[in-house]
C-alpha cells in the first residue's frame, strides 16, 4: 500500500467527507509540507471529476466539522484495470534517456455473484510505469455511491514517486 512507502514526495488523498447539500466529496492532496483542497462533484456531466478549490488548513478544518464521514469499504470485491490511452518520453535537461510517460486509464469495478454493480473511470498522467493498485474504499451513508483511493508513480523525481487519486463509483446505468 502507498502509505506503507510514504516519503516526503508521495503526494496522498485523504477522504474530509460528503456534503448531503451539494451532493460533493471533499477531499485533501497532502505531499510534504503543502496541502490542496479538492472537490469532486457526484452528478451531472462532470461527475468525478476532482477539481482544486481554495482553501487553507483553517477552512479544511471547519469544513470537516461540517460534512457527512465516509464509511471505510472492504477492497475485497474490488478491481482496478489499468489501459495505456498514450505513451510518450519525456526528455529531461541533463539526462540522456527520456522518463517514460503515460496517459494511464484507470477503471474500477466492484462485483457482487460475478455482476458488476458499482464502476469507475478516471485519466491519470504516469511516469515510469503505467501501473495502479487500490489503497482504500469508502463508501458514502445512504447512497450508491463510493471514493475509490488509487496509487500510481505520478511523479517523476528520483526514481519515481507513488501519487494517489479518486476515483468515483457508481452502479452502472441500465
Amino acid at each position: 500500500m502507498a502509505a506503507d512507502r510514504a516519503t516526503a514526495n508521495t503526494l496522498t488523498v485523504e477522504v474530509l467527507g460528503w456534503d448531503r447539500a451539494t451532493r460533493r466529496i471533499y477531499l485533501v492532496e497532502r505531499g510534504g509540507d503543502a496541502h490542496a483542497l479538492l472537490v469532486m462533484t457526484t452528478t451531472g456531466e462532470h461527475a468525478g471529476v476532482v477539481r482544486p478549490v481554495a482553501g487553507d488548513e483553517e477552512r479544511i478544518a471547519a469544513l470537516r466539522a461540517t460534512l457527512v464521514p465516509l464509511q471505510r469499504d472492504d477492497r475485497r470485491g474490488w478491481d482496478v484495470n489499468t489501459r495505456v490511452v498514450q505513451r510518450r518520453g519525456l526528455r529531461v535537461a541533463g539526462m540522456t534517456t527520456p522518463v517514460r510517460k503515460f496517459a494511464l486509464g484507470i477503471a474500477l469495478t466492484r462485483r457482487q455473484a460475478g455482476h458488476a454493480i458499482a464502476h469507475g473511470r478516471a485519466t491519470v498522467t504516469a511516469y515510469l510505469r503505467p501501473r495502479a493498485a487500490l489503497d482504500q474504499v469508502w463508501t458514502v451513508p445512504g447512497e450508491a455511491l463510493a471514493v475509490a483511493i488509487v496509487h500510481y508513480c505520478g511523479v517523476p523525481d528520483g526514481i519515481g514517486f507513488d501519487k494517489q487519486t479518486a476515483v468515483l463509483a457508481r452502479p452502472p446505468l441500465h
